[in-house]
């Protein structure tokens, strides 16, 4: 079992949140976003492919650079970090093209889990209007964060995703 910040399990967190409903903590959305990327991983509905929100593969329109047979006749949907929340969190159907701004009033936080995925702690906290113009990043965090690209190896990816998010709960984010 995953805890987070004030002993707090992730099933716990999930289940204090209405249908639809993300995590306000960055530390939170995290651990979240890393459950469904597990559950995405085990479907034989979705891919990873941390270059595309939520599409499906035989329509994905950047496939020309990078076609491969798998791509060709593959149903699944392709999603990333940010799309695996929308997969299976936010109950997104599989057959269509989505980017964040398509979920309301989670459209900020899918945008900050894209950047935290790459370890920019900095505008990940801009997009959850944590740091404004009036109010910088916390001292105590550094800006960014160097983060194992999941298509280099997934296990570390998401053993630096669980880090950072455990640092954020420490640090009472």
């Amino acid at each position: 079992m995953t805890f987070i910040a004030d002993g707090i399990s992730l099933p716990q967190a999930k289940a204090a949140l209405a249908p639809g409903q993300l995590p306000d903590k960055p530390s939170e959305l995290i651990l979240v976003a890393l459950a469904d990327l597990e559950k995405v991983e085990a479907s034989a509905c979705y891919r990873v492919d941390m270059g595309v929100y939520h599409e499906p593969a035989q329509r994905y329109e950047g496939r020309s650079l990078r076609i491969s047979a798998e791509d060709i006749n593959d149903e699944r949907c392709l999603v990333c970090f940010a799309g695996s929340v929308m997969a299976m969190t936010l109950d997104a159907p599989s057959d269509q093209k989505l980017w964040p701004v398509d979920f309301g009033d989670n459209s900020d936080k899918l945008e900050a889990l894209d950047s935290f995925r790459c370890g920019d702690l900095e505008n990940g906290f801009i997009e959850l209007g944590i740091v404004t113009e009036d109010k910088g990043m916390p001292n105590d965090l550094p800006t960014c964060l160097e983060i194992c690209p999941y298509a280099i190896e997934p296990a570390t990816f998401k053993a630096d995703m669980r880090d950072m998010a455990q640092m954020l709960a420490e640090a009472g984010y």
